[in-house]
Formats: structure tokens, sequence, C-alpha cells
């Protein structure tokens, strides 16, 4: 009877670890969905093509429904993996738009220049033009 008494106390001791550990582990895949989320959302507002991110962060939520120890751990490393691809997306999308506007500023500084040029000097350099294909003809004033 005292062994009895023994192996069912040792079962419940043992059933609240687990749902201990379980209740742990499914309050780290939640910080980690909540986390890998606001990563792809910074990086959606970045411009960011974040459908590979939100493809993982689905299936850890769908993990995280199924339970079990192995199904959250694994969600956990799939939220992570969500929050890093995130991040790079939302840093690639801010490169590429540093990028953008540098070309775009480069051509405007090089237009403005071009048309002041040709304001100043077009006439000469377009009548000079003229004289040396037409040789010797000359362009009377009336």
């Amino acid at each position: 009877m005292k062994l009895l008494n023994f192996l069912i106390l040792l079962f419940i001791i043992s059933t609240s670890t687990i749902t201990v550990v379980n209740a742990d582990l499914t309050d780290d895949a939640l910080k980690a969905i909540e986390d890998g989320y606001l990563s792809i959302l910074s990086a959606e507002e970045a411009g960011g093509n974040v459908t590979v991110g939100v493809m993982t962060l689905n299936q850890a939520i769908d993990l995280i429904s199924k339970g079990g120890e192995d199904n959250l751990r694994d969600a956990i490393a799939l939220a992570n993996e969500a929050k890093a691809l995130g991040i790079s997306t939302e840093q690639n999308s801010r490169t590429e738009q540093v990028y953008a506007y540098s070309r775009l500023l480069i051509f405007l500084i090089i237009s403005f220049t071009a048309m002041i040029l040709i304001r100043k000097y077009g006439n000469r350099v377009y009548y000079s033009l003229w004289a040396s294909i037409k040789g010797d003809w000359r362009i009377e004033k009336a």
C-alpha cells in the first residue's frame, strides 16, 4: 500500500512538473511569436517583402496550437527564424531606400548642372558646331 501511495504521489508531482514546463514553453513560444510578428511588421512598414516570414510565423502558430513539448520547441525555433527574416528584410529595405534616394539626388544634381551649362554656353556651342559642319558658311543677322 505504501508503494502504491508513493507511486501515485510521484505521478502527481511529475504531472505537475510537466504542466509547468509546458506552460513555460508555451509562454516562451508566445513571446517568440510576438517578437517575430513585431519584426515582420516593421519590415513590412519599411517596404520589404515579408511573405516568407509570415508563412514561417504561421507554421509556428500551428505548432503551438498542436501543443506538446517538441512542437513548442519547434515553434520557438520557427518564430525566431521569422524574427531574423523580418530584421534582415527591414535592413535590406532601408538600404534600398537610401540607395534609391541617393540615385535620385545625383540625377537631379547632374540635370540641374546640365541645364545651367546649356543655358550659359548652349548658343555658343551650337553655332560653333553649326559653323564647323557647314564650313565657311556664316549666318548673318538681319
